[in-house]
C-alpha cells in the first residue's frame, strides 16, 4: 500500500517516529527501523491551514 502525505509510522523497538512528507506511489511500500517494519500510527487531525505542528 502506498504512503500518503501526513501518514505517521512508529518503531515499537526504539520509539522513533516518521511522518511522510512526500507521497509514495509504490504498490507495496514499507518504512523500517531497527530492522523491522514500522507500524502505522494515527496522525493528529489536520487544521484548516494544513499545519500539524502547532497542535
Amino acid at each position: 500500500m502506498a504512503n500518503s502525505i501526513g501518514d505517521v509510522f512508529h518503531c515499537e523497538s526504539c520509539g522513533a517516529e516518521v511522518t511522510v512528507t512526500k507521497a509514495c506511489t509504490c504498490k507495496e511500500c514499507g518504512v523500517t527501523c531497527c530492522g523491522k517494519p514500522m507500524k502505522a500510527k494515527d496522525a493528529p487531525a489536520k487544521k484548516a491551514g494544513g499545519c500539524n505542528c502547532c497542535g
